[in-house]
């Protein structure tokens, strides 16, 4: 909606002549998708890839496979600043200046638009609706559940920051509800504290007194690789293979240069909620651009070949399906020439 002036002119632009057709017509998309790629799973739920087939299916493509551009393989150790208790008892002060405010007069909406740092909901008056139970941070959630509709919480602490937070409704397990959220941005001198501690415990690595696994266990407040060795994946495949065009840029900065073995000084980042964090990185391999080779990339063509023979048992499921099933296709399709017999022009058998 955002990329048109209103909902008229994105209707008109999609062909709709309502919002809620145009609802309907998202939802059955959205559902066929769901289901089509359900039904695809249980179809090649059992496939496999032998070696031999693996060896085989790259002497038949090889001079076809992509080619490996520039990658790394990378370690990551994060850390949020601490937030010091003097510069947390001012931001209860300030949020419990704005319920005083409230009880006075002033609305928990405008306030909201004036003063919550969530940008997802600050210009709707802190609203969200129909939340799940489940949905939100554990600490927004049992406070909003444990309120009567209408009733506001104290400040309430959750990784975001903190919240004052307003139950709107509650309807078996989805609720409506308003909040003001003042962030925990670290200052100036929190951040160095931070960079001093990152900085002892790369001292540490670095003397061999500790690896960078058992660092990023015991230190990163990285939630997505802690527990991996601090390991980055590709958010694509999920393998630790990372395309080095595709870094952040400031990762990317961090690790010009540097060797396998290398670890950065600490460098400050933000996370994907724009959170100031103090991080360093290792990198644990350096891959110059190639063509695919079995030696080096078995596991990458392995799951080619087996999405390969996946397409191959769901083609064969379709053709056995298609002489026992009604298909209609409209007249302006009929002279496509199809992968399959969608037309049932001709028999076609499976073997």
């Amino acid at each position: 909606l955002s990329q048109f002036p209103d909902e008229k002119a994105m209707l008109a632009a999609y062909k709709f002549r309502t919002s809620y057709e145009m609802k309907t017509a998202i939802e059955k998309i959205d559902a066929d998708n769901y289901y089509g790629q359900a039904k695809y799973g249980r179809i090649t739920e059992k496939a496999d890839v032998t070696p031999n087939e693996v060896t085989d299916f790259y002497n038949q493509f090889k001079f076809q496979l992509p080619n490996v551009k520039d990658e790394v393989s990378l370690s990551k150790i994060s850390m949020f600043p601490k937030i010091s208790e003097s510069h947390k008892q001012e931001i209860i002060a300030k949020l419990n200046k704005i319920k005083d405010d409230i009880k006075k007069g002033e609305s928990f909406e405008s306030q909201a638009r004036i003063y919550s740092e969530d940008e997802g909901s600050a210009a709707l008056g802190g609203l969200y609706k129909n939340i799940n139970v489940g949905q939100m941070v554990k600490p927004f959630e049992a406070a909003a559940l444990n309120l009567q509709e209408g009733e506001m919480s104290d400040p309430i602490e959750s990784e975001y920051g903190y919240h004052l937070i307003t139950l709107i409704k509650r309807n078996g397990k989805k609720y409506d509800a308003r909040h003001i959220l003042i962030k925990s941005t670290p200052n100036d001198a929190e951040i160095a504290s931070a960079r001093k501690e990152m900085d002892s415990i790369r001292t540490l690595i670095m003397d061999k007194k500790m690896t960078f696994k058992d660092a990023a266990y015991k230190f990163s407040d990285d939630k997505s690789n802690k527990f991996s060795a601090g390991i980055m994946t590709n958010n694509q495949d999920g393998s630790d293979k990372l395309e080095k065009l595709g870094l952040d840029p400031t990762v990317s900065y961090q690790i010009a240069g540097l060797k396998k073995g290398d670890i950065t000084e600490p460098f400050q980042q933000e996370d994907q909620q724009k959170r100031k964090m103090i991080s360093m990185i290792q990198v644990n391999e350096v891959i110059d651009a190639h063509q695919l080779e079995l030696s080096t990339d078995y596991e990458r063509i392995k799951e080619m070949a087996l999405n390969k023979k996946k397409n191959e048992i769901v083609e064969k499921w379709v053709n056995a399906k298609i002489p026992s099933i009604f298909i209609s296709v409209d007249n302006k399709y009929k002279d496509c020439k199809f992968h399959s017999n969608w037309l049932k022009s001709t028999v076609v058998t499976t073997k």
